[in-house]
């Protein structure tokens, strides 16, 4: 049985993915006020299975989409994600350039620029 083209698509995407954030989540952790994933384990392409993979620590606590906010709690929680990003965004991409980390080659920022258009949620 064959692979159909879209899954091969998809796990080439997937596995580039993994590649970049291999090469980059452990450069930037300490430059965050959060933490974020690191990988602890690191596959390399194999006959057994061609793409990289990686294995990470888990952080201590619960996912958002897990957690019953109320709107006081996403108040509160403003500050430091905006601290988050503030930080996230601040870091200079050029060492990961001149290490040969290609720029964004799926084009996400168009793709950000049409979500930034849509109504805003009003749910609760």
């Amino acid at each position: 049985m064959t692979t159909p083209q879209w899954q091969a698509d998809i796990r080439q995407l997937s596995a580039e993915l993994i590649e970049r954030e291999v090469a980059v989540l452990p450069h930037i952790a300490d430059a965050l006020p959060l933490a974020i994933s690191h990988p602890i384990y690191i596959g390399a392409p194999a006959p057994e299975y061609a793409c990289v993979f990686a294995g990470y620590a888990q952080i201590a606590g619960a996912t958002a989409c897990s957690f019953p906010f109320t709107d006081a709690m996403r108040v509160e929680l403003a500050e430091p994600l905006g601290a988050f990003l503030r930080a996230l965004h601040a870091i200079d991409p050029q060492p990961f350039l001149a290490r040969g980390l290609v720029p964004d080659t799926l084009a996400c920022a168009p793709a950000m620029r049409r979500c930034s258009r849509r109504e805003p949620s009003r749910s609760s």
